[in-house]
């Protein structure tokens, strides 16, 4: 076995996990967003009704992300 291609069969599991993680934090970012964005509009009428301001219907969401 010669010296590159030792190296590249290390560096072929590297890239291939490098390729998984972003694939699987893209989607993972995607649906934490879809959830989020879910939330937002099932709760928009009770954000209404309480005439919340933007700060704590922001801090709600700061809070509740970390659950999602």
């Amino acid at each position: 076995m010669s010296l590159s291609n030792a190296s590249s069969v290390r560096i072929i599991p590297v890239y291939l996990g490098q390729e998984f993680l972003r694939t699987f934090c893209w989607c993972l970012l995607f649906l934490w967003t879809l959830a989020l964005l879910i939330d937002f509009f099932d709760r928009l009428d009770d954000f209404i009704r309480q005439d919340a301001n933007i700060a704590s219907v922001l801090r709600y969401f700061f809070f509740k992300a970390p659950l999602f």
